[in-house]
């Protein structure tokens, strides 16, 4: 028996965080206990911890529900760890998801099932998108469409993945702790790939589960050039901050002038090419050197606190 904690970070999608939660009401999980903590991220409005405490028994798994003041995904991230710390019971595994997905009804039996088969302490599921309207070709055939929904065949060794879709073994935590995520991250994104960097630092095994499957929505806002540009020049910026943060100094600094040779080929390819693409890995580059100017990773979800 594997008992589960799935831990979800919202905020202000509380039409979102319901219909994840229906979601879970239609798993087939038989192998353990299953329950769901909502961290939710908005201190003054708190509609999703609002929508816990009117309907949260509806539902099918006990929910458990707290507000996290402090603004950014890691506080979130971590404020569900620590109600899973804190639940006064053992859980096998923790599961992460978020507010803009629905899961499939075998999603945390595959992901379960991934974990003890091939040993791995860290198991990542696959993610399919799921649109509002229809995207324009430019934008659905694009770098960010071809490479971030790639899930390869179960049980292959990977590095990291998305924690919409990622499973945990209590154990890994037990080692590291219940606040893992990095709060310098919290308002840029990036966290989940410091967290894997962590794990990957103490040995741990990845693998990919392309049968435990999840899907993102995507509102009409986030189907256009700027929202996916923008999200390279933040992936650009927290990788500068993680090699910053992990590397020696001298091989950050080789990194820097390796960058610039890379910068200098990719401008000339965007120059020749004028697709999204090509605009993509050159401002992927130029998001490093915005890390390297300023110090600081790119706020891709500033907001006020």
């Amino acid at each position: 028996m594997s008992d589960v904690a799935i831990c979800i970070a919202t905020f202000r999608r509380p039409a979102g965080l319901q219909r994840l939660l229906e979601s879970f009401d239609k798993l087939t999980y038989d192998e353990g206990r299953i329950e769901v903590f909502v961290a939710d991220n908005d201190a003054q409005h708190h509609a999703g911890y609002d929508y816990v405490i009117a309907h949260g028994a509806r539902h099918r798994h006990k929910i458990t529900c707290e507000i996290e003041p402090a603004a950014g995904i890691s506080f979130a991230r971590n404020r569900g760890l620590a109600m899973v710390s804190k639940a006064g019971r053992k859980f096998d595994y923790v599961a992460f998801t978020d507010d803009d997905i629905v899961v499939a009804q075998n999603w945390l039996s595959d992901l379960v099932r991934a974990a003890r088969t091939y040993g791995a302490e860290v198991v990542f599921g696959k993610r399919e998108p799921r649109f509002d309207t229809v995207p324009a070709p430019e934008i659905l055939h694009a770098v960010f469409f071809r490479d971030e929904f790639d899930c390869p065949i179960t049980g292959t060794e990977v590095t990291e993945g998305s924690t919409c879709n990622m499973l945990v073994s209590d154990t890994v935590f037990q080692k590291i702790g219940y606040a893992p995520f990095d709060c310098a991250l919290s308002l840029s994104g990036g966290e989940d790939v410091d967290f894997c960097i962590q794990m990957r630092r103490r040995g741990l095994r990845f693998v990919s589960s392309a049968c435990a499957v999840c899907y993102e929505f995507f509102p009409v806002e986030r189907l256009n050039e700027r929202w996916i540009i923008n999200r390279y020049f933040r992936t650009g910026s927290t990788y500068a901050y993680m090699t910053k943060k992990y590397k020696p100094r001298i091989l950050f600094y080789m990194n820097v002038v390796k960058k610039i040779v890379v910068l200098a080929k990719l401008y000339a390819a965007f120059w020749l090419r004028r697709d999204l693409s090509s605009k993509c890995r050159l401002y992927n580059t130029l998001g490093f050197f915005f890390f390297v100017i300023n110090g600081r990773s790119f706020q891709e979800y500033g907001r006020p606190g």
